[in-house]
């Protein structure tokens, strides 16, 4: 049976980091904690952006597939275009996950070494300022069940990558929100999402822009407006939710 086509982007606790002898910088990452909600947003058939929570089991995060997949992964500057890592076409990895894994008080860790000059030199500006780089966590899923409660109980899959070092509060997409990528939600496949601009009562560039999309919505004032980009497509959006407006800020 092929594994069904869900992705996520998560974001855990920033990281502790040293740096070695030869310069490179040693962390351990977060992968998943048991029973921790993860909040994602995204599309219905019908436009509408919805929100859900998810958690992963015990059985979910610590399942031998899932776990085997994670030694030698890349640790990336930033997320992929296109959320997979591809061979590195985009340049990015910066560093290597190890096959030191551990199982403490429910999550599941994994140490990294950064061994790049530029992933060093982002850590380190960010040490400097007396905060800790952030890292986001990319993987898929083998399965989803709904509870009767309506929260969905994740069965991890493959990881992918891990992005870091991030800059404070930047891991996709805000602390507690992840993004997910389900394929069978469109008919396209995965939706690219692209935040373009958030509109918060701000005059920009894109102001002549946003006043026409008011009008369209009769002129209502709005806590904000943000238009995504997804496949290719430009479609605006009216947000009151604060949870996603800091989740797409973070996009930016």
């Amino acid at each position: 049976m092929t594994e069904p086509q869900l992705f996520r982007l998560d974001k855990f606790d920033p990281l502790p980091w040293e740096k070695l002898s030869d310069g490179r910088y040693w962390t351990h990452v977060v992968l998943g904690q048991v029973g921790k909600p993860l909040n994602y947003y995204s599309l219905d058939e019908n436009g509408k952006l919805i929100e859900r929570t998810e958690v992963v089991t015990e059985e979910g995060l610590f399942n031998d597939d899932s776990v085997r997949s994670i030694a030698g992964l890349p640790m990336v500057l930033a997320h992929p275009k296109q959320r997979k890592f591809n061979l590195n076409r985009e340049g990015l990895r910066v560093g290597t996950l190890l096959n030191r894994i551990a199982r403490e008080d429910g999550k599941l860790l994994v140490e990294a070494i950064i061994d790049d000059y530029r992933g060093v030199a982002v850590i380190e500006r960010i040490l400097a300022t007396g905060k800790l780089p952030e890292a986001s966590s990319g993987y898929g899923l083998k399965n989803l069940t709904q509870r009767e409660d309506g929260i969905w109980e994740q069965f991890r899959g493959d990881y992918d990558h891990i992005a870091a070092p991030l800059e404070p509060g930047s891991g996709r997409a805000g602390e507690g929100v992840g993004l997910r990528f389900d394929q069978t939600e469109l008919p396209k496949g995965f939706a690219i999402a692209k935040p373009l601009y958030f509109d918060q009562g701000n005059q920009s560039e894109d102001g002549d822009r946003r006043d026409e999309q008011l009008e369209n919505t009769g002129g209502k004032n709005k806590v904000a407006t943000i238009v995504l980009r997804l496949d290719s497509t430009d479609r605006a959006f009216e947000v009151e939710d604060e949870g996603l407006i800091n989740a797409i800020g973070a996009l930016q």
